[in-house]
Order: structure tokens, then sequence, then C-alpha cells
């Protein structure tokens, strides 16, 4: 079977499987005394031309880790393949890359991407660190370490880079304030991603872009584009034969190199910046990295170039991803949140006065980034080609093989991390974990950004953590994928919700949800009106057909609101749906005035009787599948005392027909408007090209409906409303049902248009 078949079958059930691995090394049977050669190793195989027509079909090699950690999981803890190429072992047990770290030489070698080298020849420019290899990778190593990698190197950028990540704290802080909402949700990786070009940018060339405000030059936007576009041609080519690619794919080919020819660019031109302030005796504030390196002339020009070029690519994406996965496991770790939150306001003082004791003060953090990179590897692998024999697991590895460590499948194996599924920074507070964080490589050819991503990532959280708290509504995992480097597949939204004093007099608290500006207009009629919205946003077929049938009335409810009660038989459905689930009043109680027989007990008069609406509502004897939101089940007339949210008879809620009314007149009303506006209730999107949306003026009827129904139908017309929550709602009883958090429809409310 073609091992994409196998992988989507893996997919599709889930990443529960992550959670199940086995023990790798510790239940393969146990090894041999002898050595054996390295034809006994586990084999691998596939069929490598399926292999590369479906590598070209996918445009990449989106599942690489998922194939390499299932292989794994059938094979050991080691397996050999063949690329073609060269011969391949993959290892993925700490005690290898020890013996790997113990027999590394003086050069210790990796293969080069191609699709970056052939770039560089065909341009005639000099390859940099990453790509060479042997005595030239050693030369320029030596000079570029103390001016990046070395603890004085670190004092100097350090500043730098906590001046960038203090402005970010604030530019978020500025949007948070122009939300009338007192919070913010996004997809906060735009920001993150810029935030690593805008502090490597200062750290490297000494100049600020202004990448954190509104206004981004053309240049930059050019920049980030052709990074994208590079690290996602790569992913294209670097499997495949050149001799193939060369024809198959021209224009993947003519992306690449215009990607890399405008990033050329870019370096070049800060190159040119930087080193003609030196000539002509400008100073400038900042001691860059480039400008030490150009003053010292320790390197060629040609060489200086190369390494700067190769160094911005590196500190973009594998410093933002990481931050990005860090800030999401900590908004569905609370606890763990809260523990970093209290480190970093202990150790304010001292990283406000000192900068560079983010390294030493905030061990807990340091955790967590490596805790955030044992799950998601921004690389997924460390390479070495052997140059000596080497043994590992017992068997005999030869000179010139390619040795593959899986940093993905290392940090997933409960053998070496007990609970792997679990996020536990304090894992790391253990200084025994030898060869276990090896996201950055190990030995001489460790990632020589190595330090400046740290600080990077450390600084920035510091300074967001202190200001914020950090929420999401997603609690399952974010699948990954290889695209040259580990990316989500898709980017989780998060909430930053603002701590201490700038919160402009919002009255929120900690864990509160905006829905509290909203919960005192409907009053008695808030709870099923929002959660009636919210299993809308979960239940699009729902939805769908209420849209159609408030459509459908439109014309009649505008010339008489009264006919909401009569033409509006589903929505109806849907309120009493909603009232089953989550009655407000969980029980309609009577004192007997008489005897009665109940269930054939004999009841005497003066008792207390209650009759449970929360159990009745859940009872498949009653309700047919109780777990399913089905309104249509009400369009059965035959429901007799089945809908008693209102209690019965003449002791019924006296308010019964106005709750009724707001109720539908609101969700009647959201519905037109969720269409004319291209709203949406996740995860459908049915009304994209729905007409242009009219003015409140124009629609008579909203004028008649009360004025809390109103004030909300106003919000509601200004935003889209979203819910990436699918897990039901808990709820507790306070006098009333209400859920145990503000129903969380609300909380991700954001702009249309």
């Amino acid at each position: 079977m073609a091992l994409r078949v196998k992988t989507d079958v893996w997919l599709a059930g889930g990443w529960q499987w992550l959670h199940r691995t086995r023990a790798l090394g510790t239940t393969a049977a146990p090894a041999p005394k002898m050595v054996l050669p390295f034809e006994a190793i586990p084999q691998y195989s596939t069929n490598k031309w399926l292999k590369m027509l479906q590598i070209w079909k996918d445009q990449g090699y989106e599942n690489l880790h998922l194939e390499m950690h299932q292989a794994f999981q059938d094979l050991g803890p080691i397996f050999r393949y063949n690329t073609g190429r060269t011969q391949t072992v993959s290892v993925m047990l700490p005690e290898d890359a020890e013996r790997l770290y113990q027999v590394d030489s003086v050069h210790p070698c990796r293969l080069p991407v191609e699709p970056w080298v052939v770039h560089r020849e065909h341009r005639r420019l000099k390859l940099g660190l990453f790509l060479l290899n042997g005595p030239e990778w050693h030369f320029n190593r030596l000079r570029l370490n103390p001016k990046v990698l070395s603890p004085k190197a670190v004092e100097k950028f350090v500043p730098m880079v906590d001046t960038v990540a203090r402005d970010f704290s604030e530019a978020l802080k500025k949007k948070v304030l122009q939300n009338a909402r007192g919070s913010l949700t996004l997809d906060i990786q735009p920001s993150i991603f810029n935030y690593t070009i805008e502090a490597s940018n200062f750290a490297l060339f000494g100049e600020r872009l202004g990448l954190l405000g509104h206004d981004i030059s053309p240049g930059s936007l050019k920049f980030i584009h052709a990074l994208k576009s590079m690290f996602k041609s790569t992913s294209q080519l670097m499997f495949l034969p050149r001799s193939l690619t060369s024809w198959t794919s021209t224009q993947v080919w003519k992306e690449h190199f215009e990607a890399w020819d405008d990033i050329t660019e870019y370096v070049s031109k800060h190159m040119e910046s930087v080193y003609r302030d030196m000539a002509q005796g400008h100073t400038r504030q900042n001691c860059s990295i480039l400008s030490e390196l150009l003053s010292e002339g320790a390197l060629p020009l040609e060489s200086i170039k190369a390494n700067s070029l190769e160094l911005t690519v590196g500190s973009i994406d594998t410093t933002a991803m990481p931050l990005l996965m860090t800030l999401f496991e900590l908004a569905r770790n609370p606890d763990v949140q809260r523990a970093l939150r209290q480190e970093s306001l202990a150790a304010e003082a001292s990283i406000s006065a000192n900068p560079r004791r983010v390294i030493s003060d905030l061990p807990l953090l340091r955790g967590a980034l490596k805790e955030t990179l044992r799950l998601y590897p921004v690389g997924s692998t460390v390479e070495r080609v052997l140059s000596s024999d080497l043994v590992l697991q017992n068997y005999h590895i030869p000179a010139g093989t390619l040795v593959l460590f899986n940093l993905y499948s290392m940090g997933r194996n409960p053998a070496v991390f007990p609970r792997p599924e679990r996020y536990s920074p304090q894992r790391w507070l253990d200084r025994r974990r030898s060869f276990q964080h090896l996201a950055f490589g190990f030995g001489v050819r460790q990632c020589l950004g190595r330090r400046l991503a740290e600080v990077e990532m450390l600084l920035l959280l510091h300074h967001v953590l202190r200001s914020f708290q950090v929420e999401t509504l997603r609690q399952e995992d974010v699948r990954m994928v290889y695209r040259f480097v580990l990316l989500p597949s898709s980017y989780p939204l998060l909430t930053f919700r603002p701590r201490g004093t700038f919160r402009a007099g919002v009255p929120f608290g900690e864990g509160r949800g905006p829905c509290l500006i909203l919960a005192p207009l409907l009053l008695q009629t808030a709870m099923p009106s929002l959660t009636t919205l919210f299993e809308l946003a979960r239940n699009p077929d729902v939805q769908r057909a209420l849209w159609q049938e408030s459509l459908a009335a439109e014309a009649s409810i505008s010339t008489n609101p009264r006919r909401v009660i009569s033409d509006l038989p589903l929505l109806r459905g849907a309120l009493k749906e909603t009232l089953r689930l989550y009655p407000v009043g969980s029980t309609v109680e009577r004192v007997l005035s008489s005897d009665l027989v109940l269930q054939n007990y004999h009841i005497p008069a003066g008792t207390l009787v209650l009759f449970n609406l929360y159990s009745m509502g859940r009872n498949p004897a009653v309700f047919p599948r109780p777990e399913r939101y089905s309104p249509q089940r009400w369009l059965d007339r035959r429901r007799s005392f089945q809908h008693l949210a209102f209690g019965f008879g003449v002791r019924q809620c006296l308010g019964r027909r106005l709750a009724e009314v707001e109720m539908l007149l609101l969700l009647h009303h959201s519905m037109l408007v969720f269409a004319e506006h291209h709203g949406r209730v996740l995860p459908a999107a049915w009304w994209q090209h729905a007409a242009p949306a009219q003015e409140l003026g124009q629609r008579p009827a909203l004028l008649r409906m009360p004025d809390g129904a109103l004030l909300l139908f106003q919000v509601l017309r200004s935003f889209q409303v979203e819910t990436l929550r699918q897990e039901d709602v808990r709820m507790v009883y306070r006098f009333v049902l209400v859920p145990s958090s503000c129903p969380l429809l609300l909380s991700t409310l954001r702009p249309v248009g």
C-alpha cells in the first residue's frame, strides 16, 4: 500500500495515536551482544517512483514527519532507507544523539539544500555556513561565533531585542484598547512574524523597519512575500531529482529564484546602508552584528553577505512558529500560564533594569520554550554525514552514511518524555535531561543564531505575559505540516485580554468573557438567545434552514411583526430545543393541595413535587438522540407536556409571550443581517455572495423590537459571530441555570466588511 494512503488513514483517525505510542527503546527486543551488520537494520521500503509521483502531485511532502513517526512505531528506534543518492539511517533516542556528538569531526558534515545551492551557483554567490562543509565552513564559523553566539555578543543585542519586544506589547495594547469589547481575538501569526523580522533586522543590521505599525513599506512587504515563496518552493523541489524538476517544475524553479533574488536584494540594501555609514564615519547608536563583522574585516565581503543572507532567512520562521505555539499552549493550559506569569512578575524589576537577566531569571519560561520545541520542532531532524564508522543501537553504520536524528518522534516518545501529550514546562527544570533538547542541533554545528532566537522568544513572552491573559476556544491539537520547516496547517485564534491598569475602565476580570457587556441587555431572555446562537454556530445545517425560513417570511413579518409568532415554526422549534437542553429554570414545582398517585406511588397532600426539566430534556425515552440539536422534532404537534420551560397551567410564566417575542424577533433579524453582511456563524459560509446590507432605518419592523433586543441587534449587524468551540457548554445552578462561562459564541465577535 502506498505510504500516502497510510498517512491519510492515520490522519483520518485524528492525532490520538500519537498519545498511544509504545515506548521505543524499552519494548524492542533486547539487543544481542555481537554488533550486527548494516544490512540487518530494519528497512523502511516504499516504491520510490510512486513516492516521487505523489510528491510532485501534492507539490510537497507535508506528512513526512508523520510517515517517519509511524515508521518508528513499526520498526523500532532505528531503521534505514535508500533515497537514491545515499543510504540514510533514522534514529530518535537521546543516547544515539550523544554517540553522534562524540564522533563529530572538526568539520561536521551535513547535506546541503540543493535548491538553495543551485540558486547560489547560478547567481555566482558564495555559500554561507548553512550550506558549507569542510575547512571553508570551519573558517567561517570561527569568525562568526564571537559576533553572534558568544556571551559578549548576546550582551550587545539583548537591549535591542528588548526594545522591539516592548514595542510589540505596546502595539498590542493599543489594538486592544481600540476594541470596544476590551479584548482582542485574532490570528496573531502575522504580527509575530513581523516581530521576528523587526527584531532580527535590528540585531543584524542596526535598523528598524516599522513592521509593528500599520504602514509597512512596500520593500518590507516584498521581502515577507519572498520569504514565504522561498520556503514553499523549497519544499516542492528538495525531494525530487533536479533532472526531473528541471522540466516538470519550471514555474516552481522560476518562483524559487525570484524569491531568493528578492531576499538577496533586501539583504544587500541593508548591507550597503551599514557600509556607507561606516565609510562616511557615521556611528550608529546601536552596534549591529553586521557592523562588527565589517569593521573587523576577518571575513571577505562576499562571505559576510552570504552569511547575512542565511542568518536573515533562518531567524524568522524558526522563531515565529515556537512563539505562536507557546502562546497557543499557554492559552489552553491556564495553570501553566499562571505560573509563568507569576515568574515574570517576580522577575520584572531585575529584567527591566537589565534585560540580559531574562536568560537567567526565567527558568520556567525557558522550560516552556523547550516544551514547545519538543512538541513542535521547527526543524524535524538533525543530520550528520558520518566521517567514520559508528555503532548505533548495536548496528554497524559505515562512514559516508547520512544519519537523521528525528526530533519530532523523540519528543513524542513516552520512554523519553513520560506523558508526552501533556504540556509540562516543569519537566525541563530537571538538569539531567541530557541530549533531549536538540531543537537547535548540537556540538560545533549547532544553530549559529540560537542565542538570538532564544532572546527574541523569551523577551516577547515575558512582556506579553505581564500585560495580557491569553485565551483560546480551541482545545484540539494543531496539526503540523512539513514545508521545509514544520508549520501549523492552520493558525489558532487567540484572545488577548488585558491585565493591570491599562484596561481603560473595561469591567473584565481574568477569565471573564466580553459577553458581560451584553448580559444585562436581555435579562431573562439572554441565556436562551445566546445558547441558541451558540448551537446554530456549531450546527450549520440547522442554521441554514432557519435562515431560509426567515428570508421567506421577511416580507410578511416586516409588514406585521406579530406574524413572527405564526410564520417561523422552525425558529420556534429552535427556541424550544434550546430550552430543552438549557432550561433557565431547572424545575417546575407544585405543593400538592390533595393526594395524588404518581408512577403508581401515593403522594399525600402538602408534598412538594418538583418536575425536573433538565432531566426530562435529556431522557432518550422522551427525546430520541437527546444529545442532538434538532428543532425539527418540535414540528410534531403531538409533543404534549414536553415543552414546559415556562411552566404549565394558570401558574405558567406571566412574561412568557414577551420573552418568546423578544427571542424570535432578535433571532429572525439576526439571521437576515448575517446574510446581508456576508456574515457567517462558523463553520457555514453560505452567505458570502449576498446583497449589500440595507440601512437600519429601512427596516421599520426593527424599531418595534424591545430596546434590549434592538441594542443587541445593532451590535450583531456590525459584527460577524463565530465559534470555534464544539464541546457542550457546562451549565451551573445559580438560582437559574446559566453557563459556567459566558456563552463562548460572543467571545469571538469580529468586524465584518
